[in-house]
């Protein structure tokens, strides 16, 4: 609900950005451009574990099985030769309602 300033205008309602990590190991079955973040590619996840990172409340609620699409920058797909069907570890936060980012020293291909 908005607010009310002492002039009468509305004042939008803020929200709190809370430092968040989660541990994503899955399989990736898409990697695409990134529509409006040109830097980034969109790495889509069947995810097969999340699991929590010491000392940042883990925002990352996705069950095993699900899909997850998380936002890699371009140039680390590219050097670490991520594919369709390659087992991927993403350290991930949740950076909006729907958005989730790697860390970009977070990621491994495991197979």
């Amino acid at each position: 609900m908005n607010r009310r300033r002492r002039n009468g205008e509305m004042e939008p309602n803020m929200v709190a950005i809370v430092e968040n990590w989660a541990v994503v190991t899955g399989r990736i079955t898409g990697l695409e451009d990134s529509a409006g973040l040109p830097e980034f590619a969109a790495v889509s996840l069947e995810v097969e574990e999340v699991e929590p990172v010491g000392g940042y409340p883990n925002l990352v609620h996705v069950d095993p099985g699900s899909g997850l699409t998380v936002f890699v920058r371009r140039e680390l797909t590219r050097r670490l030769g991520m594919r369709t069907g390659d087992r991927v570890s993403i350290r991930t936060r949740r950076g909006g309602q729907n958005r989730f980012y790697a860390h970009p020293d977070g990621i491994a291909v495991l197979d």
